[in-house]
């Protein structure tokens, strides 16, 4: 039996039954390209196996469902790490690039001949080439919240990241069929952005909040509610949303995008229309107003300019001012006044 399979539970159920829904030319380099040694002699241009001059490749091993023996990121200390086949990070470049969560997934920048195949690579081609030879990440396996890190796991040396149950009480959550917890943190624990120790909490499984950052990502409130930004996340139990798992595809958020952009134009389109409106409504309002106080100044005018005729012809200017206060003009000085309505014998010049 290989290395590998020491260090990592089999399941060749479940990595047969992947491989198996992979197109075949895909699954033969994803299984065995460098995995197995080739004979020294070997002079095929094709070969897959690894040679004496290559770095062999490790045997992708499904450990359960969405979850392989190494994930597609590389190793920081490739040449000096400890774990060797245990490393749970691609120790060579091949490794990354034939992974499944790799491969096949880009398209080619160089051209392809007659038949499909890479100009440059050839068959080793690590990109597609038209959309017969492109590849999709098959889904991930639907989380139970109700079980997900909610018991501790018994298997000595377990690769913690990837395991189903929690293997610290940093990593623990409770059971939300059981306890009745918000996704905000508990603010006898999470201080200064970090979870710290459970006896802080005087009621501890009782308490109403979180009390690890696994109970706050995992929590139903807001799991997979915001989208993950890593861009070549291989968690098999992430708990942001990827494109894959999300049911809006790419068309329908271009066309959201294309319909926010277009509102917001006619949002901002309306409200020039509206200030344009709005100011020709006060010019008008303006306008009449000023229209207004000239019509008012002329009727004033004509009002003042009325005061100064003679009360009795109402067509001369008053040059006469009487002791009770009438007032009239020359022409109609010896008529009786138009106030006190009596003749006077005394009058004051005006």
């Amino acid at each position: 039996m290989s290395s590998i399979h020491r260090y990592h539970p089999r399941n060749d159920a479940l990595t047969e039954e992947y491989f198996s829904k992979e197109k075949p030319n895909h699954a033969k380099f994803l299984k065995n390209y460098l995995v197995n040694r080739c004979n020294d002699t070997c002079d095929d241009s094709e070969c897959i196996n690894y040679h004496a001059d290559d770095f062999p490749r490790r045997q992708l091993v499904m450990i359960s469902e969405g979850r392989w023996n190494y994930t597609a990121k590389m190793c920081m200390n490739v040449s000096s790490c400890k774990l060797g086949n245990r490393c749970r990070y691609c120790h060579s470049q091949k490794e990354f690039l034939y992974h499944p969560l790799v491969y096949k997934l880009s398209k080619c920048r160089f051209s392809s001949n007659e038949s499909g195949i890479c100009s440059k690579w050839g068959i080793f081609c690590v990109n597609y080439h038209g959309e017969e030879d492109s590849r999709e990440i098959l889904p991930k396996e639907t989380l139970d919240l109700t079980r997900y890190k909610t018991e501790q796991c018994k298997i000595r040396n377990c690769d913690g990241v990837y395991c189903f149950n929690y293997h610290s009480l940093s990593e623990r959550r409770r059971n939300p069929n059981e306890f009745m917890y918000s996704s905000k943190p508990c603010v006898n624990i999470y201080k200064g952005g970090v979870f710290q120790s459970l006896e802080n909490c005087p009621k501890k499984d009782r308490c109403g909040f979180s009390h690890s950052k696994t109970e706050m990502q995992y929590h139903r409130d807001v799991y997979r509610s915001k989208d993950c930004k890593s861009t070549s996340c291989s968690h098999p139990y992430c708990s942001f949303n990827h494109i894959e798992n999300s049911q809006i595809s790419f068309q329908e958020i271009k066309k959201s995008d294309e319909e926010e952009k277009k509102a917001s134009e006619n949002l901002e389109l309306g409200s020039r229309k509206e200030a344009n409106e709005s100011t020709e409504t006060m010019e008008t309002k303006q306008s009449f107003e000023d229209k207004q106080v000239d019509e008012s100044s002329g009727d004033l005018k004509e009002e003042s300019s009325n005061n100064f005729l003679c009360k009795n012809c109402k067509e001369e200017e008053i040059e006469w001012v009487f002791e009770c206060g009438g007032a009239t003009c020359t022409k109609c000085l010896a008529k009786d006044c138009s106030k006190c309505k009596r003749a006077h014998i005394h009058r004051l010049g005006s």
